[in-house]
Parts: C-alpha cells; structure tokens; sequence
C-alpha cells in the first residue's frame, strides 16, 4: 500500500512511494531480519518555493522535478542506504517572514535533514544564513542570489546553477585566444523578466572585460523593434566588428535577423552570443541535426553555451514526465504546453539526486550525514552524480557547481550547416582548448567539421613537424654564420619597435570638435561617434591640408585622444633609416609640461601617419582668430610663458632646438596651456634633413619666422638653430602683442616673395622686419621684442633670460591665466554689497583650501565622495607596481643631523625636485615618511599594463635628478638614494575620520618595501615580477643580483634596473662590483 497524498499547500509531510509493513514472513528465524531491512528509517527533506504559477520559480513550474528524483531514490532503496525519502512543503509566497517560520517549524518539528531552496532571491539571504548556523545542508537550485557565493557566511549552501561570473571567465579566455581586443556590448534590459538575469550579466561582462580590453562601444536598447534595431546595428557597426550580444534567447534571434535585414557583411562582423543557461531554442538547433540551413548572418554567430547542450543524456523523456506529473495531482498545474515548464526543474532534479548519493557515502565511511559543514567536502570533492539531467555535476570546495562551457560556431555539414564546437572550456583547470576533432560522422559520410581540415592526419602532420625543425635548424646555422655581422648592425640601428602602432588600435572620430565628456560609449539616441581606421586615412588628411584646416584628423588610441598627422606613403622607405629610428626613439623619449606627447607612428602602407596628443583649443593662431582682440594681456604673457619654457627643454633636449616655430605649431589643450609640436622627424616627413629655398612647394608666406642668416642659406637645416629659434619667438611674440593672425606682415601690400627677398638682404640700415606697435604692449616686452630679432644671430638673448624678461613684465610677478581670473572675480565681486562680498569670497577661499588639501591627500574622486557625505569603499586592484626610495647609509644621518630649518629646506627641495618629475608620468603620489617616498601606477586609475612603464622610466628619472641634487649647506656631499620596485595585486581605501588617507594594503606594498631596504645606494632594485614584466615590454636593461633573503619573504631572486633604451637622462654608472652575478638580461 502507498500513503495517501494531500495537496502540496497543505504544509504536511508528502510521502513518495511510502513502504508498508511487509506481510507475515513463514520463516519467523529470518522475520526480525527482513524487518530490519524492509522499514526504511524516514528522512525527511524541506522544499521552500511559491505557489503562485505567475512566478518564475513556482512549484506548478517545477515541483516534478523533485518527485521524479525522489522516485528514483525510492526505487533503489538498497543502493542509497536503508531511508526512505520524503519530502515536506508549505506556500511561503516569497515573504523572507514566512519563509523563516517555516524553516524553524521544518527543522525543529518536522527535522529535515535539508533544504532544498528557497526559490525566491529575497528568502536565501536570510535562511542561508540560518541554515548556516544550524548546520543544515542548503542546495541553491536557482543560481538567482549572488550573495550566496560567499561560502564564508553560507559554508553549508551547494549552489547547482553555475554562476554567471563563470561565463564572464569563459568569454575573456574566449576573446584572448581568438586574439580580440576591441569588442562592443549590445544588450536588452531585463524588465519584468526577472529570470533572464540580463542586467547582473551585463555588469558581470563588463567588470570581467574592461581592465584586458578596449570597449570601443556599449548599447542597451529599450525595445526589440526591428527598425530601432537596424539604426542600432548601424552605428554600433561603425565602432566594431566583434558584438557581444547580452540578452534572452528570442531577442537574440530578433537582432540577428534585423542584422541580415541590415546587409551585414559576414566575413567583417562577428556576433557572440552568451547563453549562461540551457535555453529551448539554442538546444534544439544545436542537437537536432535536421536542422542544417540558416540565414546568412548565422555564418556570423559565435555561441558561447554549457558543453551539456550536445554531450548530455537522453532528456527527452524527462521533459514530457515533468509535464505530465505537474499536470496531475498534487500539482494540478494548468500550464498548457512543455515549453512552459521551468528549465530549473532539472537543477532541482539533480541537486536531489547529488544529496542522495552524498548521504550514501557518508553513510558507507561512518559519518553523520546530516553535518552540513563535513558534508560538502567529504562528497561532493570526492566524486559526483556521473550524468544528471543537466549534465555531469561537479562540486568544488566552495559548494559551487563546475559546469564545462564550449564554444559554438556554424561548420560546413554535408549539403548544410551544423553548429559544433571548436573551443572548449575546462571549469575545473580553468583554461580554454581548442578541440582538433571537428569531425562527425553520418548517414552521408564522414564531413569535416569547423577547422578540422585544415590539420593533416596524425602521421603525415609528426614527418611534417621533424621535416620542418630540421629546415630550421639548418637555416639557423647559416644564417648565424653568414648574416650574424649585418644582424649585429642592424640590431645597434633598430634595436626594438615599440613604438609602432598599429592601424585597427586606433578609431578615428569624426571631424568635429569633442567635448571632454566625450567618449566612445554609443547611446539609444546618438549618432554613430565614430568611423573605422580604413585605407582612405590619407583622404582625408590630405582634403583638410588643401582647405587650410588647421584641426588634424582625430582619433581615439588607447582610450587618449590623439591626433593623427600623415606623412605620405614615400615616408614608408624612409622610417627604417638608422637616423630615422634614432630620431624616433629621441622623441619617444621628450617629456614635458608644455611639449605634445608623442605616442608613435602608424608604419602600415597606405596609412603612414605621426600619432601624438590631441588638443581641442586648436593652434594659438585657432585661438587668435576665434578669440575677442581684446584679449586679457596676462593670457598673452601666460602663452608666450608657456612657449618658452617650452623652448628651454627642447634646447636642452639632444635635439637642440626647434628649427619650425610659429603660431600654427603652437597647440593649446582643454586648460589653456600651449604645448609645442612641429618640430623633429624631419628626414621621415620630407625625406631630407635640410631645405632649399628654390623649391616651389614652399608657401614663401610660411617662411616669415624664419631668421634671417637661414634663409641666406643655399641649404637650410630643418632643425634650425637656437638663435634662429629666438627670432621666430620674437615674431610670434609680435603676433600675440597685435593679435593678429594672418600673419606678421599681413599689413604691407607687397608679395610674400618679395617680403622674404627683403628680409634676406642685408645691407639696408634698417632690415626689413614687421611693424611694431609701442602701445600695444609693456615698453620691456617690447624692447624683448626688438632684442631677439636682432640682425646678428649673437646679440639676440637666450631663452633663459626671456623667460626672466617675462616673469619681471607680469604686474604680480607670476604668469598664470588662474590668478589673472581670480583677481579679475575680485574686481567683480567689489561691485556687490559688502557683507555679501566678505562672506562670500570667504566662503570660497575655504572651499578652495578644502578642495587643495584634499586634492593633496586624497585622488580627486575620492575627495568628491567625502565632500558630498558618502563613504568610500575599498577596491581591488589585480596589478600595480609600487615605488619606494629613501637616502641610505651614513647621508641619511648627516642629512638628518642638519638644522631643523635645513633639514626642512633640503627635504622641500628634494621632495618638490620629485613631485615636479612624477607630474609628467601616469603615477600617483601615495605618501612621504621622513626619508622614504613612496609613488604607485595603475591606481586610482587603471592604466592596463602601463604602469610598470611608467614606474619604472620615473624611477630611472628620479635617479638621474639627484645625480646633480646639492644639499643646502653640504654641497660636497651627494645624496646616495636606492629605490625598490615591486608589481602586485592590492587593495586601495580611505583610512581614518580625522585625518582620512588613501592607504594601500597587501603584500605587494611590504614586497617594495623590502626591494628598497635591501637595495644598494644609486640602484633601483626590483622583484622577479616587475622584471618578468619589464622584459615583456622590450626596451630595458636589466641585470640580475641573484637570489637573496627577504623579510618574511625568505630566499627571492632580484634584479638591477640598469637603464632604458632611448632614455635620454643620464643615469649612475654600474659598475660590476656593486653585486655578485653580473648577469644582464
């Protein structure tokens, strides 16, 4: 007999083929025996999940999975211990209130051994962490609480759904492999559908891709109307050929067919589709091989989906036996179809059966079943449910399912198409494999499958491999005894490209000027931001030379905005020149405050083109022109200013001058502030390093700023002179005084040739130079102006003494467009009433000591955080490299010994000498500690792998300022600094209420501090990791120190930081007898 079946809302036990006494045996010596083993001991398990069919998660959905699994159970009574299994449930209509009742009345009335739930998301949190106290097994059987993932605070929850943080692991692996950089993001918001989970996938994805990848786009649409689709389409096209498509299974299928409507070339475009779950649709496209003809944007579609969906069992009468019970009493479900039935029945189904296979084991080695916290790593690691509905069920420490992922894409079948699998990723070893078995066989014969024929057969492919090594090696050999002189050349000349960009990192913009909010994320309503890199580059550089534009094509190269100068396809035979490449690596290594960045050159044919800084305000000569004649004098003085300092540095620089200065070369960025560009790589823009004046395509009206002795020059040289450089500023500076912008003759009627032949002569009394207003300007400014374009190249000053000149002409003695505009508010704010006025400029002066003060303490968006009430949260960085210094031996005991007003004056002077070199790298200032100064990259802002870079040319740097650094007071003693360098993950936060601080922590910062405390005066001491990195960037010199002890670290081995190639600073000579193995790498 069975026992009787209530309704499942009935909150009583239900039992699944409940066994009966046995009749009365014959034998009464073997009656107690059969006894024994025929009355099964109940064990009783709990099931939370709503009633309401209108949920995703309702037991009219799904219950049937749970009894078909019980069932199972029941009918292999010996083989899963003596217990006869039951079940208990009770409506808790996703209240966390009533859910929490019926658990307590579950476990202390009815004793469950588990719970399987609860369904709703709002109930696990709180039971979770009940069922943890209580040490009772919990199985996640939904995957809809993230928290859960916490094992910590959850140690008895087993999760069955894998998490969707994995599928964001499989996707990285994924893109890396195929070599993808830049990628776009294209996805639906979730809404009502709760279960499709498209917005957590959403940030998952975007968390896991932005620190590795160039997102060059990201849209998230509000319908799955076909037309807003295709202008959708359209523009994220413009900004990307790989589409991560992130939302439910039929508006993917809607996409791709607006993406076919659309005309989409397939062989440009690849869409990836992420399906975290089994889905109806995918399945039934990827098992059933009837259907072999797709639409052409199929071709196009990459499906990143569980290895389960073409390696699982039999299911198909699993289904229907769910549908048919769901139908049936206790259920009485009043769906209409299978498709209605929750694919989470399956989880459920396979979570009981893996409890049940958990209890027999424990049962067999002796242990308590029912302890939650050994249950979890005494079964589930050792073993697991070989093939349950959902595929194999693995288990980790964590109590987290391990569900293997393949991804999918459209091969050549016969006379059709089939989507099979060509990559694989293992959940448990975490890597991703290409799978070279692509090929199946059928009713039609064998058929290549993917790749799979482009692999030759195993024996043929091994004589391939040895025949190919052996060519190799004997290709080698000559080569090394042949050609082994002219590679040692070529080596000296070329040495290393890493300055060479290539054409699809870079996105060109359109032609409009950019706010600096800006950016290439894609909006629901906004036009396409940008254009594919393409061959017709040169087009459109040369258009805007022939309309006189002095805006350059822009684009965006590595998340920068940069512009983009082409140099012609002529350049192509010129940029392999031993002096082109050395002038190349010189510019590489300028950097300064008021010169244009130079990021590199586009080597590929047709679109040859210099790569440097963008500056939205255009060339001073923009700003002339577009400006009020007007303008404020101290905006004139702060840009001569700026020119040169500007001018100072290159003359200083191995260039030595500018040899191209005028208003069009002088750029102005988004604060106003004029950086030079123009100048160097002479021989790769015009294949020459000098110029002839005879030649017809020299504009003769461009030659107005060029000194007078070069032009008298039969060859002139493109570089200039440092003389000729201070008379093409006093003509730029003239400009500036008249505000004038077509020029510094733009007053007199005769022809540029004859102005320039004019110039050229020199025997008049007077030389022919522009007309100079008294009026217009200060009288010293003016007789500047004079001195510097004196006719004899020796009597004009030097930059060093104008740029004195300028300072002495300021009215406040600084030059700065920032003072000129608060005096300028405080002459307005006089006009106001006093009381108002006083409190008000006091009001913003405090404001402003906060807004200084936080700024020097704190990064600026931690500080608005903190100015706006809001508490700051600590955050994780996967990699950063760390600089820490201080003065080492005897030097430090002087230094410190000095007076205490000295010792302050040296230590300001050393630590500004510093903060004014770190202002030209992507680093940040973490603090100072007496001696020691410490400096991070790759925090706050992530800079990818370009912080070991940049820490380490700093550091380079560093050491070569206090090279020349005089000690006030001791100027026969030299500083002996040492440096350590270490990359590392670590954690970031703001410290403290009364004096916050932005602190790092992790063993990352004791790692360099401890490179620094064993390093040796004039030495940049670095760890085996940020060596590791170094040497996969290309470009320094190292020398390895050998292994030594390390606090706390033990035996580590370190390297010396010895220099870096086309760094221009000088650094401390290395001598061998510093260390011991003098191995340089």
């Amino acid at each position: 007999t069975h026992c009787p079946r209530v309704p499942l809302k009935s909150g009583l036990c239900l039992g699944v083929d409940c066994h009966a006494d046995h009749p009365a045996l014959v034998l009464v010596l073997f009656a107690s025996v059969l006894v024994m083993c025929l009355e099964a001991t109940k064990l009783i398990v709990g099931f939370q999940a709503p009633w309401d069919i209108s949920h995703p998660f309702s037991v009219q959905r799904l219950g049937a999975g749970l009894t078909i699994a019980l069932d199972k159970v029941n009918s292999e009574l010996l083989d899963f211990g003596n217990f006869s299994w039951e079940f208990t449930y009770t409506n808790s209509a996703c209240s966390a209130k009533e859910s929490l009742a019926i658990f307590i009345n579950q476990v202390q009335r009815q004793q469950i051994s588990a719970l399987f739930g609860p369904a709703c998301p709002e109930e696990a949190e709180v039971i979770g962490l009940l069922a943890s106290e209580w040490n009772i097994p919990m199985f996640d059987f939904v995957g809809q609480m993230a928290k859960l993932e916490n094992h910590f605070l959850y140690d008895t929850c087993v999760r069955l759904v894998p998490p969707q943080q994995q599928i964001g692991d499989v996707l990285q692996q994924t893109l890396q492999y195929l070599g993808w950089r830049h990628i776009g993001m294209f996805g639906g918001h979730s809404g009502a559908a709760f279960q499709d989970g498209v917005d957590e996938l959403w940030r998952v994805v975007e968390n896991k891709l932005k620190s590795n990848f160039t997102i060059t786009a990201r849209m998230r649409y509000a319908s799955n109307n076909p037309a807003l689709l295709q202008e959708a389409l359209r523009n994220m096209s413009s900004l990307t050929r790989v589409i991560i498509l992130i939302c439910n299974s039929e508006d993917a299928r809607i996409i791709l067919m607006a993406a076919e409507n659309l005309g989409l070339p397939t062989g440009e475009f690849v869409f990836i589709i992420l399906q975290p779950l089994e889905d109806s649709f995918w399945k039934e496209i990827l098992v059933n091989q009837k259907v072999t003809h797709f639409p052409k944007v199929y071709e196009s579609v990459y499906l990143v989906a569980l290895s389960s969906y073409a390696e699982g069992p039999g299911d198909e009468g699993f289904w229907k036996e769910v549908y048919r019970r769901l139908r049936r009493p206790p259920f009485q479900s009043s769906l209409s179809s299978e498709a209605q039935v929750s694919p989470y029945s399956a989880y459920l189904h396979d979570a009981v059966l893996l409890y049940a296979w958990t209890v027999r084991e424990m049962v067999k080695a002796g242990r308590d079943f029912r302890d939650g916290l050994l249950l979890s790593p005494f079964s589930l690691l050792q073993s697991a449910v070989s093939l349950g509905i959902t595929g194999p069920v693995f288990v980790d420490s964590q109590g987290q399912r391990l569900m293997d992922y393949s991804v999918y894409a459209l091969q050549k079948f016969g006379n059709g198409s089939l989507f099979l699998p060509f990559l694989r990723y293992d959940s448990r070893q975490k890597v991703i494999r290409y799978l070279q078995d692509l090929s199946l066989s059928s009713g039609h014969g064998r058929a290549g499958m993917g790749w799979a024929h482009f692999f030759p057969p195993p024996g043929i492919a091994t004589m391939i491999v040895i025949i190919m090594l052996l060519i190799t090696v004997l290709g080698a050999a000559i080569v090394c005894l042949v050609l082994r002189p002219q590679w040692q050349k070529l080596w000296r000349q070329q040495k290393t490209v890493w300055w060479q960009i290539h054409c699809d990192s870079i996105t060109l913009l359109p032609q409009s000027k950019v706010s600096p909010q800006d950016t290439p994320e894609l909006r629901n309503n906004s036009q396409p931001s940008s254009v594919t890199f393409s061959a017709d580059l040169s087009s459109i550089a040369k258009s805007q030379q022939g309309e006189g534009l002095f805006h350059a094509p822009m684009g965006l190269y590595q998340g920068n905005h940069v512009a983009i100068r082409f140099v012609g396809e002529q350049a192509g035979a010129w940029i392999r020149k031993p002096t082109v490449l050395q002038e190349i690596r010189l510019m590489c290594g300028l950097r300064h405050e008021n010169i244009v960045p130079f990021f590199g050159i586009c080597t590929e044919p047709p679109n040859i083109c210099i790569v440097t800084q963008y500056c939205k305000k255009g060339s001073l000569k923009d700003v002339l022109r577009n400006s009020d004649p007007d303008m404020d004098w101290i905006f004139k003085l702060s840009f001569a200013y700026d020119i040169v300092n500007g001018m100072l540095f290159l003359h200083r620089s191995p260039l030595g001058s500018h040899g191209n200065l005028k208003p069009s070369n002088c750029l102005v960025d988004g604060r106003m502030q004029v950086k030079l560009s123009g100048f160097g790589l002479w021989e790769l823009k015009y294949g020459q390093t000098h110029r002839t004046y005879a030649e017809k395509t020299t504009d003769p009206s461009e030659l107005y700023w060029t000194a007078p002795e070069l032009l008298r020059l039969r060859e002139e040289p493109r570089s200039g002179t440092p003389q000729g450089d201070v008379y093409s500023f006093a003509v730029l500076l003239r400009d500036l005084i008249h505000h004038q912008d077509q020029g510094p003759f733009n007053d007199r009627q005769e022809a540029p040739e004859v102005i320039i032949a004019q110039i050229k002569d020199p025997t008049p009394a007077a030389p022919l130079r522009p007309s100079l207003c008294e009026d217009k300007g200060d009288r010293k400014i003016v007789a500047l102006v004079k001195a510097c374009w004196d006719e004899s190249p020796e009597r004009r000053p030097t930059f060093r003494s104008i740029r004195g000149t300028l300072r002495a002409a300021s009215p406040t003695g600084r030059v700065s467009i920032l003072d000129s505009l608060l005096s300028k508010l405080e002459v307005y704010a006089e006009h106001l009433e006093e009381v108002v006025g006083e409190r008000t400029s006091q009001l913003l002066a405090e404001k402003r000591k906060v807004e200084r003060l936080l700024s020097t303490m704190l990064p600026s968006f931690v500080g608005e955080q903190l100015l706006a009430g809001k508490s700051v949260e600590p955050e994780h960085f996967e990699s950063v490299t760390i600089f820490f210094s201080d003065i080492a031996g005897i030097h430090k005991t002087v230094f410190c010994q000095l007076p205490l007003a000295s010792c302050q004056d040296s230590s300001n002077d050393l630590y500004s000498l510093f903060d004014h070199i770190i202002g030209t790298y992507d680093v940040y200032k973490v603090e100072t500690i007496g001696d020691a100064y410490m400096v991070a990259s790759g925090l706050p802002k992530r800079n990818g792998t370009r912080h070991v870079d940049e820490i380490a040319t700093m550091a380079l740097h560093v050491l070569s300022a206090t090279m020349h650094f005089q000690i006030a007071h001791m100027p026969n003693k030299q500083l002996r600094l040492r440096i350590g360098l270490h990359t590392g993950p670590v954690v970031a936060g703001v410290v403290g209420l009364t004096m916050p601080r932005y602190c790092l922590f992790g063993d990352t910062v004791n790692m360099a501090s401890r490179m620094e405390s064993s390093s040796l005066p004039f030495r940049i001491h670095v760890s085996q990791s940020t060596a590791a990195a170094l040497l996969a960037l290309g470009g320094y010199d190292l020398q390895k120190r050998g292994t030594i002890p390390v606090k706390g670290k033990g035996e580590q081995t370190t390297f010396w930081l010895k220099g870096k190639e086309g760094l221009t600073v000088p650094v401390p000579e290395f001598t061998e007898e510093d260390v011991n193995d003098p191995e340089t790498l």
